[in-house]
């Protein structure tokens, strides 16, 4: 049984893009277990602080199993606030983020010192 693939969105947040999933019997043995990972890919301070909660379709209906889920198909993902209508496959990019990829930096305590460089700096 191929994995199904589907676009989750934060809900109420018109600047993101949306994450692709693919979501298999094997990845995913629960509901609970896919509302955890997509916490660990989508929750932070700002969004989804309580974690992904809930899914409801673009609609707004519900999702409350993993075979609910349809391929192809986008999904938002809502902590304990209820279903805020957008046009979430149109969502905005401001000029600001255009070609701005924050997450291929990596942060400094993450990288090694080159061997020569002097201690705390990376050499450019």
């Amino acid at each position: 049984k191929r994995a199904k693939k589907v676009r989750f969105y934060r809900n109420g947040d018109r600047y993101f893009n949306g994450i692709v999933y693919a979501i298999s019997a094997d990845r995913f043995r629960t509901f609970d277990a896919l509302l955890a990972d997509l916490t660990r890919s989508l929750s932070d301070n700002v969004n989804l602080p309580q974690g992904v909660r809930t899914i409801y379709t673009l609609d707004g209906k519900k999702i409350t199993s993993i075979d609910q889920l349809l391929e192809g198909e986008s999904y938002i993902c809502s902590s304990i606030e209820a279903y805020k209508k957008l046009d979430y496959t149109k969502n905005v990019n401001p000029n600001w983020s255009v070609n701005v990829k924050a997450s291929s930096r990596s942060p400094l305590s993450m990288s090694s010192p080159k061997p020569g460089a002097p201690e705390g700096r990376e050499s450019k």
